[in-house]
């Protein structure tokens, strides 16, 4: 099969196309409206000429579709509307227009007039202009004036033209008439990038679903960078038929190299201020790339460096309008491109930037006084020696962790609290009382490019020991129900497997012994089964075989991907992740494959589902809220999914309850890298156990 992402042109209507269904829908309906004049803004490479090339096909045989690009119109056409009447012309196989040196426009009402009249009446010619350039628009440009022109010129007529401009449209001069239909082409969904990555290659490459949001987090949903990403990784994983997040952090490089003209053209278009916001965006700025004006500010007074903070807005305003920086609410801004981001830090600085520029400079270091000639606070020195003392001593007998209660909406709705047996009463988590030491197993790694191992650790986030130690991947751990084991996906013997060992980390064995993928493995509550995900039959399937790895059999059979199996605690369900339906949502099954039920229906992601310990709720991961949040449901369907995470600026992951169905632990972004942490149903304290440079992913509880 050869490599299915187009990197090297726009696509054709002969090419796979995904997404993008609203504004061609926005298009259509504007056309039967009558509309003649229509824009279409976006910065470039952003799919302008791609969606362009899709009109044919979808508007149908009522419209002729021609395309002309800007660049292909002579030079010496300089006033603009003899370069888009040429341009029309053209396409339309009309004469040439010969307008008279001294013409006021009427010459072009009357050239129109006589040549639409050879015009099919079944049919509805739409010229589309691609690739004008931003100094065509901008102000001072007479932009405003040639779409009045135009307007009065196609008004009434049956001639359509559509101008797609590189910028958008706070970029250009607005006309004084009424505005135009105008569409503004921005980044693809998460949604619409995952179908791009995963339909291209369906039934050749698939993607673990982490890898998807991975890239789309990347490339902020930009379908030139998403393609790169998607050519790159085919080339290097088609033969294995599975891409996880590490190889898509191994294409970083590669992506970045290859989208090098066009991070430089960002860089080439953007003013001194714009720049400096830039540069302190690459250079650590807040969390996961998030600010304020206000932490620009005091980013640059740590550099000495002077910038009006009326300068700072304008320009988070300007990156904004390029879609660089989305606005988060409360004065924060997000940077859209991780890859961007990291162009800009491995070749730009904050006080290079500021160094070449005219606008600002670098204030001097203020001398310092000779330490003999200052007069010395003595008392005031001594109370600090003693406020030192006294911070060392707490810390010697604080044996706990902190725990912050930090909600950034609404504090989720306690579950319903397990009855006292025997006397004991539940357990409160406060700082300075935790609930009993179980073990989380977990995978982690140093950082990016590193091997993936299995550890453990106390409840509380102490005692971390390392199980595994190869020159390989060891993934996705799963407790046998007494405890003694732990299943696990490893690609040790050349590609993913499932294997098994004690709890210690002794007696590795491979189980499933087969040349496909192996994933996501789940023990049965009687120990006797574990069921896992397989790509043996090119496509990712449900699988269940017994503790030994003999009798591996097939339970789903579905052209789309099955997999993530999770076993109730009963035994009688087998929850599983399908995007059978057009989407990723959680289905259950019986063990035997029959009774499939669909439990989540939402054209968000929803995926790694897990059990309450009674059996009577699923939780799982879902981005229906903009983000990836951890989500609760009643198994029998009765009312709406409650959102338990509630972390807007943060991305939580892989929730698994603990046997006491008090805590759930899950990994998360919020603070800066990927870590474990734990999150009370009760109180809602949540935190963070691992808070290592560490990453570390996919925490479950031991029984």
């Amino acid at each position: 099969m050869p490599n299915p992402y187009i990197t090297d042109r726009p696509l054709s209507d002969q090419d796979l196309f995904v997404g993008r269904e609203q504004v061609l829908a926005n298009l259509g309906q504007a056309l039967e409206g009558h509309q003649r004049l229509l824009l279409l803004y976006g910065q470039r490479r952003i799919g302008k000429t791609s969606l362009l090339g899709q009109l044919p096909t979808y508007l149908g045989e009522r419209y002729r579709v021609a395309c002309v690009a800007w660049d292909e119109i002579p030079p010496e056409l300089s006033w603009p509307l003899d370069r888009v009447l040429w341009a029309m012309a053209g396409a339309l196989a009309w004469p040439e227009p010969q307008p008279p040196a001294d013409d006021d426009g009427s010459y072009y009402l009357g050239y129109l007039a006589e040549h639409e009249g050879g015009i099919a009446p079944e049919v509805t010619p739409i010229v589309c202009i691609d690739g004008i350039p931003p100094t065509c628009c901008a102000p001072g440009s007479g932009w405003a004036a040639l779409l009045d022109a135009l307007a009065n010129l196609l008004q009434g007529g049956r001639l359509a033209l559509l101008l797609a401009v590189e910028a958008r449209p706070d970029e250009c001069e607005a006309p004084e008439a009424p505005a135009p239909h105008t569409t503004v082409l921005g980044g693809l969904t998460l949604e619409e990038t995952e179908d791009l990555l995963l339909m291209s290659t369906r039934g050749q490459l698939t993607y673990d679903l982490d890898s998807m949001r991975r890239i789309y987090t990347l490339t902020g949903g930009e379908p030139y960078l998403v393609q790169l990403f998607g050519h790159i990784l085919f080339e290097l994983r088609a033969r294995r038929g599975w891409v996880s997040t590490a190889e898509a952090d191994a294409a970083v490089p590669a992506v970045i190299e290859q989208a090098e003209p066009q991070f430089a053209e960002v860089w080439s278009r953007s003013d001194t201020a714009a720049r400096v916001v830039l540069c302190v965006f690459a250079e650590g700025l807040g969390t996961h790339g998030i600010g304020s004006a206000d932490d620009i500010r005091r980013r640059l007074a740590r550099l000495r460096i002077e910038m009006p903070l009326a300068h700072i807005e304008q320009a988070l305003a300007e990156l904004q309008r390029r879609d660089l920086v989305e606005r988060l609410g409360g004065g924060l801004f997000r940077f859209r491109s991780a890859l961007l981001l990291q162009w800009l830090r491995d070749t730009k600085n904050t006080l290079e930037t500021v160094r070449r520029s005219r606008e600002y400079r670098r204030l001097p270091r203020p001398t310092v006084p000779p330490l003999l000639s200052r007069k010395v606070d003595w008392l005031g020195l001594g109370l600090w020696v003693i406020i030192a003392v006294l911070i060392v001593a707490v810390g010697a007998v604080w044996r706990g962790r902190e725990v912050r209660i930090s909600w950034t909406d609404q504090p989720p709705t306690a579950t319903p609290q397990a009855e006292e047996t025997a006397g004991v009463p539940l357990i409160v988590l406060t700082p300075e009382r935790t609930l009993p030491s179980g073990r989380l197993a977990y995978m982690a790694k140093q950082e990016a490019g590193h091997y993936w191992d299995i550890y453990t650790m106390t409840a509380e986030g102490l005692d971390p020991v390392r199980l595994t130690e190869t020159q390989a991947d060891d993934m996705l751990p799963a407790w046998s129900p007494d405890g003694r084991r732990i299943v696990f996906i490893s690609d040790r013997d050349g590609n993913r497997e499932v294997y098994v060992m004690n709890a210690d980390g002794s007696d590795p064995t491979n189980l499933t012994r087969n040349a496909a993928e192996d994933w996501t493995p789940s023990w049965s509550p009687d120990g006797a089964r574990i069921a896992f995900a397989s790509f043996r039959d090119n496509n990712w399937e449900i699988y269940v075989m017994n503790a030994d790895g003999s009798n591996q059999r097939r339970l789903t059979n579905s052209p789309q991907a099955d997999y993530s199996p999770a076993w109730s605690p009963d035994g009688e369900w087998i929850a599983f992740v399908s995007d059978r339906t057009g989407s990723l949502d959680i289905f259950v099954m019986r063990p035997d494959g029959s009774d499939l039920r669909q439990f989540t229906n939402d054209p968000a992601t929803d995926q790694s589902p897990a059990w309450s310990p009674d059996g009577r709720q699923l939780l799982w991961e879902s981005y229906r809220h903009g983000n990836m949040e951890i989500l609760i449901a009643d198994l029998d369907g009765g009312g709406e999914p409650r959102n338990l995470s509630q972390d807007t600026y943060a991305d939580d992951h892989g929730p698994s309850m603990c046997p006491s169905g008090q805590r759930i632990a899950y990994f998360t972004n919020r603070d800066g890298g990927w870590d474990i942490a734990t999150l009370n149903l009760q109180t809602g304290a949540r935190a963070n156990l691992t808070q290592s440079t560490m990453i570390e992913q996919y925490p479950v509880w031991a029984p």
